[in-house]
Formats: structure tokens, sequence, C-alpha cells
């Protein structure tokens, strides 16, 4: 996704069992018509490297989302088993013509407002099954808890899909916005979405928190009172220089943050610290889960050190 993020890959790949480029869209061109974009950004040298710096033991599965989908297109995307399976077979063709290890599917926050359970369990079990029974591997993106609203991602959805994916990544950050500025994930918000969709009620809830990948952000935000956004290291070094002393702890929350006056204005900034990613990395580990990285190459380059 960003041009660091490739070279953080290279350098650090025995740091990483899985790499995720965002590389595939699904187009839908008409009935069973289905194309597989962005095949120009498959970086095919880039691959030999991830594999040769880390003896082969890093898998590459590219993540796949659905591209300029509309909703007539997603209604016969569900009702039609053929169509599933067509763009499943896509899909697979991809991974064997490329020798990727897998994809990361990202769908399920899409519909899941939209679309009834058993319509996204066909989807992704059509999607998914034939592409594990050839070995290939599939991880499926999900949403955190959201506070006072419906949860779109349930245990009983986790409980029904865990035989039919190969690890579920948790994104455990966004909590906060221009809207509502704060913290990308407070500790407890993380901890409560990954004991909430498995719960310690759950039989074998410790083998089945294994195929859980908890979210973990390298980006912060840059909170104006125009709104602000989203910032990646060398924005955030830029505002940090206009720090006088030391960084503010949120105990609560276990992130820092800064206020500052540039000459653009006010700004509140919220970014990954070595604490902040080191009490993270401490939950997954009480809670035995993996971690999932949203992105590499948008930190700074010591938070790998830690890995």
């Amino acid at each position: 996704w960003n041009s660091l993020g490739y070279e953080v890959a290279e350098t650090f790949a025995p740091k990483f069992d899985v790499v995720a480029p965002v590389w595939l869209q699904i187009l839908r061109k008409g009935d069973k018509q289905y194309k597989l974009g962005g095949m120009h950004d498959i970086d095919e040298m880039w691959m030999k490297e991830i594999k040769r710096n880390s003896d082969y033991r890093t898998k590459i599965t590219p993540r796949v989302l659905f591209d300029k989908f509309k909703d007539e297109d997603f209604s016969k995307l569900l009702a039609f088993q053929e169509e599933r399976k067509i763009v499943s077979r896509i899909i697979l063709n991809a991974c064997d013509t490329y020798r990727f290890d897998g994809i990361v599917l990202e769908i399920w926050a899409t519909l899941a407002l939209r679309m009834d359970d058993p319509f996204l369990y066909n989807l992704v079990i059509d999607i998914a099954t034939p592409l594990l029974e050839q070995k290939f591997h599939v991880y499926l993106a999900v949403p955190p808890v959201r506070d006072h609203l419906n949860n779109l991602f349930t245990p009983q959805n986790f409980e029904y899909l865990y035989n039919y994916v190969s690890g579920f990544t948790i994104m455990t950050y966004d909590y906060s916005n221009a809207q509502r500025p704060g913290p990308n994930a407070p500790i407890k918000w993380v901890r409560d979405s990954i004991e909430y969709i498995c719960p310690k009620t759950l039989r074998n809830y410790k083998e089945m928190r294994k195929k859980l990948l908890l979210g973990l952000n390298f980006y912060g935000n840059d909170f104006t009172p125009e709104g602000g956004g989203p910032i990646v290291g060398h924005e955030y070094l830029r505002l940090l220089k206009f720090v006088n002393g030391r960084l503010q702890l949120d105990e609560n929350d276990a992130e820092n943050f800064f206020e500052v006056k540039t000459p653009t204005g006010r700004h509140i900034v919220f970014y990954p610290t070595l604490y902040s990613i080191q009490k993270r990395i401490e939950l997954a580990e009480e809670l035995g889960t993996g971690l999932s990285i949203w992105e590499i190459g948008q930190g700074l380059n010591y938070f790998y050190d830690l890995l």
C-alpha cells in the first residue's frame, strides 16, 4: 500500500508470518462475468525477496476486496452459488499463477449491516473452501465491537466460520475520528473485542483464539479544529518538532499523545509509541492471539524491534 512498507517487509521479513499486500480487487462485468483487478501491481521480484529473506517461511497473501460493486451486483453474488464459484476460481487461478500462499478477504464489514448472516456465510465459505482444499490460506478481515451499536461480527459468526478460514484479522483501530477525537485503539476496547468474539465460555476458547489476529495500528491521527485525519511516520515526526517536554500518557487507554500549536494551527496528535505497542503485544500474549499490523511502513522503524 505504501512504498516504505515494501522496504520494511523485505528488511524484517523473518519477523512476519504473513505479509498481505493490498493489490487485488474483484470487479463484476456482468452476469457470471468477473475480473481480478490490480494485477499490474503484483511485484514478483519483491515476492522472491520476501521468500529469500525469510528462508521461505513468510507467506504472501494479498488482500482481496470487492470494488465498484452496486447493490444489484452484491445481490447476484449472494443469491447464486455459481457466481461465487466463479469468483473463487478466479482467485484460485491467481494464487496458482503468481504463487501466492492465499488471500485476505475483506468483505464482512461492507455487507454485515445489509445482509443476513446465512448469505454472508455462503459467500465466505464458497470462496474459501476451494482455496483451502488446495492448501492455500484464507484470512477474513472482521470489524471489532462497536460502542452503543449492534456488533457486525458476533461470537456466533466466529464459531460458524471457524473451520472455514485460516484466521480472522480483527480491525481494532479507528476507534476515534474527526467527529470524536481521541485514542486510536483504547486498550480496554481492544481487549473487549477479543473477549467478545471468542469468550472464555466457548469450549476450547484457548485453541480457538489462535486463529484471531489482534489489529495493531502503526499509523496515528492528527486532530485539528478543521477535522484532521490519519498520519504516518514522517508526518508525525514533523509535528513532534513543535513539542516542548514529554509526551502525555493516557493511562486508561495506554496511548501517548501531545497537543501543539504550529503555524498551521492547533493539533492533538495520537500516534503509536514503543510503550503503546508493547502494551498491545502483551495483551495479545495474555489473550493467546496473534497480531495484525495496519500497516507496515506507516510506523517508525524502531517499532519492529518489539516484534
